[in-house]
């Protein structure tokens, strides 16, 4: 999903959207929002966090399990924080007369 993320900000920059430019930056938002809600809202958890580490106690001792535990917890809580960001800034887009104002303005937000 990180490869996305920069391909959209990349296309955002580079001022491709609308339907000139094959709406480019609208398609690789929609794959952002799928690839980041896969991978790291469905994927991460389910094979790191809890086959990774609540089954594989063997890892170290119970302070390295549980310190390494919480700081997968803490990156998940920063991907949902990232993940309900990226969902305010589709509304405000899907919310805006111009949809191209209402994705500026969510984004001159979170700059």
């Amino acid at each position: 999903p990180q490869v996305v993320t920069i391909l959209l900000k990349m296309a955002h920059t580079c001022g491709l959207s609308g339907p000139r430019y094959l709406f480019t930056t609208e398609a690789l938002f929609g794959l952002n929002l799928l690839t980041w809600a896969y991978f790291r809202l469905w994927l991460f958890p389910i094979h790191v966090l809890f086959h990774g580490v609540a089954h594989h106690p063997q890892l170290g001792t119970a302070h390295h399990v549980a310190l390494c535990g919480s700081m997968l917890v803490a990156i998940l809580a920063l991907d949902i924080t990232w993940f309900r960001m990226f969902l305010r800034m589709l509304w405000r887009l899907l919310r805006s007369k111009d949809s191209y104002e209402g994705v500026e303005d969510a984004a001159r937000e979170y700059t």
